[in-house]
This record gives C-alpha cells, sequence and structure tokens, in this order.
C-alpha cells in the first residue's frame, strides 16, 4: 500500500520529472522550517540518530523525529545546543553553548553538569563546543578553557597553561577518540592535536595543513582521517590524512575538484555507502558530495536546500540523509544512488497519465528498440520504498485507498534508470 504521511503531504515538495545525466548522483530536500513544522526556530545546529530516533539540536532547544513526527523535547530547557555525543545503554551527552552540558539517561531524564554544580575543580566553563567518548569516560572541548576528561565522576582539565609547548588550544571546536584512548581535538588556531598517553603531538601548518583553523575531524577508519578546515588559503580546506603513518594524503583544492571550491568546511559526514557529505559555512558553494570518484556541488535552488549554511548531517535506518541548515532541518527526499546512462532525449521514457487518479493504472511508454522494462518501484517523498515488483504491459494500478500527494517512481532495464515525479489525486 502507497501512503503518504499527512503532516509531510503538506510541505513543499521539490523533484526533478526526470534525471538524465552520466556518473551523477542527484538529491532533493524537502525541509522543515517555522512555516511547515512545530519547529519553534529554524536554526538547526546538530543532529543525532539514536535508537530508531533522529534527535535535532537547535538554537532554541530539543527536537526529535520519531515514528515520521517531528516534536519537541519539552523537559529540556530553551538552551542553545552546540554537540551530541552517543553515551552508554541508549543515553546521550548534550553540550550547551554556555549552559553546561546534560546527559539524557535511558530513562528520559536529563542530568545537568555546570560550572555551578561541579566543584571547584569541576567543569569551569560552561560553553561547551565539542563531546566525545572514551572509554567510560567523556571528553569536553570548551569555548575558552581548553579540553576537559570527565572519569569516574571527576573533572581533568588541559588547556594552554598546562600542556608541554603551551599551544593555543582555549579554543577546541571538535573533539575525537580513536582505539587505544587517542584523543584528537581540532583548535581554532593551532591546528590538529593528538593526545597519546602523556604525549601531545600537534599538526598544524608547520605539518603541512592550509590553516590552522580545524573545524572538524571525520575519521573512515582507524587509521584515515577527514578535516574541514577554515581560513588561511581559501579554496583547499578539505584534507585527506593517514594518521598512522602522519601523513598528508590529499588537500583537495579547486583545481583538483573540477572547480568546486572547497571553503571554510564546518562538517563533514560519511554515510554508509562511503559518501562524504561535505557542509560548508561561506554561505556560497552549498553542499558538496564526494564518491570517491568525483565532487558535486549543489546551490540552494539545485538542491532544495533552503541555506547554504550546513552544520551537521546525520542517516537514519531507512538511510535517509539529513541536514542541520540556517534556516531548517532538510531531510533528503531522493531515491539514493540513481545513476543512468548517457542517451538521446527523445530516447528517454514517458511515464503516463501524469497525474493520475487513485484506483486508475499509469503506463510507460517507450520507443521499440528500448529494452524492456525489467522492474517498477514507487517511493513515497521521504525515500521510503513504497512497492518493487515486476512491471507488465497492463500498467501500474494505484490503489484506490492511496492517499493524493507526490511519488518517486523508478523504472529499470537491463542498463538504465529512469525517475520520474508521479502526482495521484483522489
Amino acid at each position: 500500500m502507497i501512503a503518504v504521511l499527512n503532516r509531510i503531504s503538506a510541505y513543499t515538495i521539490l523533484f526533478l520529472l526526470f534525471v538524465h545525466a552520466q556518473s551523477q548522483i542527484t538529491y532533493n530536500w524537502n525541509t522543515f522550517t517555522t512555516d511547515n513544522s512545530i519547529l519553534q526556530t529554524s536554526i538547526i545546529t546538530r543532529l543525532l540518530f539514536l535508537n530508531d530516533t533522529l534527535w535535532v539540536g537547535t538554537d532554541k532547544g530539543l527536537y526529535f523525529f520519531a515514528n515520521e513526527v517531528l516534536e519537541k523535547e519539552n523537559s529540556f530547557p530553551d538552551y542553545f545546543i552546540k554537540s551530541f555525543e552517543k553515551g552508554a545503554q541508549g543515553s546521550f551527552w548534550i553540550g550547551t553553548g554556555c549552559n553546561g552540558i546534560f546527559h539524557r539517561r535511558s530513562n528520559g531524564q536529563f542530568v545537568s553538569y555546570y560550572s555551578g554544580n561541579t566543584g571547584g575543580s569541576g567543569l569551569l566553563n560552561d560553553c561547551i563546543l565539542s563531546l566525545a567518548s572514551g572509554n567510560d569516560s567523556l571528553w569536553v572541548g570548551t569555548e575558552g578553557s581548553g579540553v576537559y576528561l570527565f572519569y569516574n565522576n571527576t573533572w581533568q582539565s588541559y588547556h594552554s597553561g598546562n600542556v608541554p609547548g603551551s599551544p593555543d588550544m582555549n579554543h577546541v571546536l571538535d573533539v575525537e577518540t580513536t582505539p587505544g584512548n587517542t584523543l584528537w581535538l581540532a583548535t581554532a588556531s593551532s591546528g590538529m592535536m593528538k593526545k597519546s598517553g602523556s604525549l601531545w603531538v600537534i599538526y598544524d601548518s608547520l605539518f603541512g595543513l592550509p590553516s590552522n583553523r580545524v573545524h572538524c575531524i571525520m575519521p573512515e577508519n582507524d587509521t584515515l582521517f577527514w578535516l574541514g578546515l577554515g581560513g588561511g588559503n581559501a579554496g583547499s580546506h578539505l584534507v585527506k590524512m593517514d594518521i598512522k603513518n602522519e601523513i598528508i594524503l590529499q588537500t583537495f583544492d579547486t583545481a583538483l575538484s573540477n572547480g568546486i571550491s572547497h571553503d571554510n568546511i564546518w562538517q563533514i559526514f560519511i554515510d554508509s555507502r562511503q559518501r562524504k557529505w561535505i557542509g560548508p559555512n561561506n554561505g556560497i558553494t552549498g553542499l558538496t558530495v564526494y564518491n570517491d570518484t568525483s565532487f558535486y556541488a549543489y546551490d540552494e535552488f539545485e538542491a532544495g536546500l533552503k541555506s547554504l549554511r550546513i552544520y551537521d548531517f546525520a542517516e537514519d535506518d531507512s538511510n535517509r540523509i539529513w541536514a542541520a541548515t540556517f534556516r531548517g532541518l532538510s531531510v533528503n527526499t531522493t531515491v539514493f544512488g540513481l545513476h543512468v546512462e548517457e542517451m538521446q532525449l527523445s530516447d528517454h521514457p514517458l511515464l503516463y497519465p501524469n497525474p493520475v487518479q487513485a484506483g486508475m493504472p499509469f503506463f510507460i511508454k517507450t520507443t521499440e528498440d528500448w529494452p524492456k522494462i525489467q522492474k517498477i518501484s514507487i517511493y513515497d517523498i521521504t525515500g521510503r520504498m513504497m512497492y518493487d515488483d515486476l512491471y507488465s504491459e497492463s500498467g501500474f494500478m494505484i490503489p484506490t485507498n492511496t492517499a493524493p500527494g507526490y511519488y518517486v517512481v523508478v523504472i529499470r532495464n537491463q542498463q538504465q534508470r529512469y525517475v520520474f515525479k508521479l502526482l495521484v489525486f483522489e
């Protein structure tokens, strides 16, 4: 049965009527804003998918998307959320702008940690930029006081005054941990730093980074990191690094990525298909996707995004990609991996009638020499497959109880895949 969710079906949906390209991946997005959802702000700051729920951090509190409904977490204050981190047994941590840290336990209760309740040797800076969990521990990157380790209910601080070499590590923009309890810090002015035991190592412009301002660290595995940078040499802020051998494998600049400028990268996300989603904060280049072969960048009009500032990504259990943007919460609404072979436009198939009435069939018209259609798939507007079966000459009958709205129809033969927007009416 095909069904369109009532809450989502009223939103403005952007689809390509027809996808025709060679080795190109197309992404379209539906965006939740204050105009079409329960959101009280359109500034989405962080995302975390955990236990069938997408947690959504904003500049005015916490929301969650579960069972295809977006709701507000009213038991959490309307604080500016700067970071999320998974915890043990279904819990997670929240770092706020300047209101300390919250631990949401698996029973839904929140426990707060801030300078006023952790004692004189506890968390002395409530402005949290980043979080990372280690072996029974939590690392906390702050805005102005370095990084804190929370372990066994005690706090330990590392900052410019007590780290060898006195690096400027007061602003820790991202924190990551790797096996062996190794700590990695993305700093605002000292590049990337590593703590392994009592040894500290700095990777900055002297090491070869194009900038000492590192916004984010995204591990692809235990030896390969992707770094997003800002400042310094504009257009070369995406770095691929071998951390085991301590070498920069590649710095992606405009010339190496088909004219796409990598400037001021705020977030890098690697999905289940190993694609790299690159979110800038420059208001210029928009969303960039890298599939380890080629880059493709989309502006607001092409992608359906409402903002060119992207702060975070997440993937849910349906393999939908979500984006936290400056103007709303965006979810990918396109069937993934739709590659088509190069063909003349006159040779592409046609879907008719479109719109089609519920309870009536639609058909696919092709030229006589076009390869036989093997399968047809239908998806709802969130990218969930609703029907997948062989196609017959009698067409495909739209069930009478189909809700009115837009659907994605994918047809396949042995070589090609084509995508259509189908409108169903009562």
